[in-house]
C-alpha cells in the first residue's frame, strides 16, 4: 500500500510546513505606537502562519487555510504589485509607523520591498490584503507565545497586596497603559487583590519589574492555575 499525505483531512496545525513551499511574506516591525508587531507567512499549499511578537492577541504561532477566493484576489495583488520590479526600500518622514516588510519567494531567489507610508498604491494594497487575512476569524494555535514563565501560572492575572490607605480602584489607573481591572477582593489579606491586565502591551516579567518599583505594592505573585 502506498502511502500519502492528506491534507484536507489533517488538522490545519499539524500540516508541515517548509522554506520551499513559502509564496510570500510580511513582517511588521516595531514603531513608537502600539501597532501590531508580527510576521505572517503564506505558502503554496494555501496556508497562513501568523507568528504575533506583540501588541496582538495572537501572540505565539497561529495558522488557517485560505479559502480560494482569498488565495485568488491574493494572487491577482501579488502580480499587480510586482515586487520584482520595485525597488527595495522606500524612505519615509515618520517616525511613528512600524517598517513592514513584503518578501516574495520563486524557487531560490526572492525579493523584499520595505517601507512605511511612502510605497507605490499597489504595495499597499498588498499589504492591506495580507493585513485582512491577518484579521480574519478562523486561526488554530499551534505553538503558543513563550512567557518565560512556570507552566502553572496565568500570564495575565496578578495576585496584588497594596499597603494600608492605598484606595485599589485608583491604584489600577497607574496601569491604563496595560489595561489592569480589578477582577477580585482576595479574602486571605487585607487589602488583597486579584487583578487582570494585557500581557501582549506589558510582557509579565516587565510587570514585575514595574510593581518592583511601585511603593504602593508591598506583594506581588501571579495567579496560579487551578488544577
Amino acid at each position: 500500500m502506498v502511502g500519502f499525505f492528506c491534507t484536507d483531512c489533517t488538522p490545519v496545525q499539524k500540516i508541515p510546513l517548509s522554506d520551499d513551499l513559502l509564496l510570500l511574506k510580511m513582517e511588521r516591525g516595531p514603531s513608537r505606537g502600539r501597532y501590531p508587531i508580527y510576521e505572517m507567512a503564506i505558502y503554496q499549499n494555501k496556508i497562513a502562519e501568523y507568528t504575533g511578537k506583540r501588541y496582538t492577541p495572537k501572540l505565539g504561532t497561529w495558522v488557517r487555510k485560505l479559502n480560494d477566493t482569498e488565495w485568488n484576489q491574493l494572487q491577482n495583488q501579488i502580480k499587480q504589485a510586482d515586487l520584482w520590479r520595485q525597488k527595495g526600500f522606500f524612505r519615509s518622514q515618520s517616525l511613528d509607523l512600524p517598517l513592514v516588510t513584503i518578501t516574495q519567494f520563486e524557487q531560490d531567489v526572492s525579493k523584499s520591498v520595505s517601507g512605511k507610508d511612502t510605497r507605490p498604491p499597489e504595495v499597499l494594497l498588498l499589504e492591506r490584503s495580507l493585513e485582512n487575512i491577518a484579521l480574519k476569524e478562523g486561526w488554530v494555535e499551534k505553538k503558543p507565545f513563550d512567557f518565560g514563565l512556570p507552566k502553572d501560572v496565568m500570564p495575565n492575572q496578578l495576585c496584588i497586596e497594596l499597603r494600608p490607605g492605598v484606595y485599589v480602584h485608583n491604584w489600577v489607573y497607574k496601569y491604563g497603559l496595560q489595561n489592569m481591572q480589578i477582577l477580585a477582593e482576595l479574602p486571605e489579606k487585607s487589602n488583597y487583590w486579584l487583578v487582570g491586565y494585557d500581557p501582549t502591551v506589558t510582557f509579565p516579567r516587565e510587570m514585575e519589574q514595574l510593581l518592583s518599583y511601585d511603593s504602593q505594592v508591598t506583594k506581588y505573585e501571579f495567579n496560579k492555575i487551578e488544577k
